[in-house]
């Protein structure tokens, strides 16, 4: 079978939203935590300076990694790093975590990131956007192309 009938992920997004009452660096190294050691320190974050609706200030942090070599090792190291309780529960509840397009989105809970743990949160989260390129794709495609890089090890 060919990578495309196989399907590939193709890019992903690291974001998170730093409130006036964080610190910007803590959020970006728990962002960073996420990352394998190879790619972490190559890797600059976009900060975009904003208002909330309050006119407090807030901070969004983005990366965007494209290549595919990376973007496999950081699933890789993700699923390695993440202990099996969590795990389980994006295997169960994974077709929640896919958008129309199949793009999975991960949130993981921003102060346990920081300690260099990752557990699945939907609270001010780290959000990884993950896209995936396949031909024809279902849910079950785009599970076993996790599965492949660690999801249900």
């Amino acid at each position: 079978m060919n990578e495309m009938s196989l399907g590939k992920v193709v890019s992903i997004e690291l974001s998170a939203i730093a409130h006036a009452t964080e610190n910007l660096e803590a959020v970006e190294k728990a962002m960073r935590n996420i990352l394998p050691f190879e790619i972490c320190e190559s890797k600059q974050f976009t900060r975009r300076y904003l208002k909330g609706h309050h006119g407090n200030p807030i901070t969004t942090l983005n990366l965007n990694i494209m290549k595919k070599d990376e973007t496999k090792l950081i699933l890789e190291n993700l699923f390695r790093l993440m202990d099996q309780i969590e795990k389980e529960k994006l295997i169960l509840e994974f077709e929640n975590f896919l958008d129309d397009k199949e793009n999975l989105y991960i949130r993981l809970d921003k102060q346990e990131a920081f300690g260099e743990k990752f557990t699945i949160t939907s609270k001010d989260p780290v959000r990884l956007k993950i896209k995936t390129e396949m031909w024809h794709p279902t849910p079950q495609k785009v599970r076993e192309i996790f599965e492949r890089l660690g999801m249900s090890e």
